[in-house]
């Protein structure tokens, strides 16, 4: 038999704000420790998983270079909130004021300060790039705090029947997507880097169905 289904698509800019902030810890040890937020909930959760990674940076106020780049804390099934890492930060003694910038999920492919992305189909969370920044910390400041970000869209299907039941095992896919991209850590600016050319895979769970997505002002053609 022949359904009708009623569609309800909802575009949500991972970028605009929301009231309340998810606290995600401090980490602990030697080396500069990081109290970080989330100012949205992320995409498929509202605090962080298991062997999450973030990269962090280190660079003197006003400089160009940075003294430490992409530098890996990541937490445990013990304590979620924590980020531990094997090099943390030190400082140098040199720094009058430093900025801290840092970057969800980490890449180890990164070596400068260009951070460059691929979107696929294996999960939201490896697609939910965010982004941290603080500026002009005092040099030898131990606790410093870091506000996460999401720096790309998330659009939300929501798929029901004629009598408004939830319609599950759907396929759904957004083509005429640009998948490759680049965020300046200095700025937190993000780009694309090909055309649209690719195609992304929603993700679904009761009849809600997500998928992120680089911003742009829309495509001609886009199914």
């Amino acid at each position: 038999m022949k359904k009708t289904l009623l569609v309800s698509l909802t575009f949500g800019l991972l970028l605009s704000g929301c009231n309340d902030e998810d606290s995600l810890g401090t980490s602990e040890g030697t080396g500069v420790r990081f109290t970080s937020y989330m100012v949205e909930s992320r995409a498929t959760d509202t605090a962080w998983e298991a062997g999450d990674e973030i990269g962090v940076y280190m660079q003197a106020d006003a400089a160009s270079g940075y003294q430490k780049i992409n530098v890996k804390y990541a937490n445990s099934d013990g304590n979620l909130n924590t980020f531990t890492s094997e090099t943390p930060i030190e400082y140098s003694g040199n720094e009058s004021t430093v900025n801290f910038m840092a970057v969800y999920p980490f890449s180890a492919s990164v070596t400068s300060g260009n951070y460059t992305f691929t979107l696929g189909n294996e999960g939201l969370s490896k697609n939910d790039i965010m982004y941290a920044s603080t500026t002009s910390v005092e040099a030898g400041t131990q606790n410093v705090t870091l506000e996460f970000k999401h720096k790309l869209t998330k659009i939300v299907l929501q798929l029901k029947d004629e009598n408004g039941n939830s319609v599950t095992g759907a396929s759904i896919t957004i083509d005429k997507q640009r998948v490759n991209g680049t965020l300046d850590v200095a700025t937190g600016n993000v780009s694309a880097t090909e055309d649209y050319t690719s195609t992304l895979q929603f993700a679904g769970s009761d009849g809600t169905y997500e998928a992120i997505v680089i911003p742009d002002e829309g495509r001609e053609g886009r199914s």
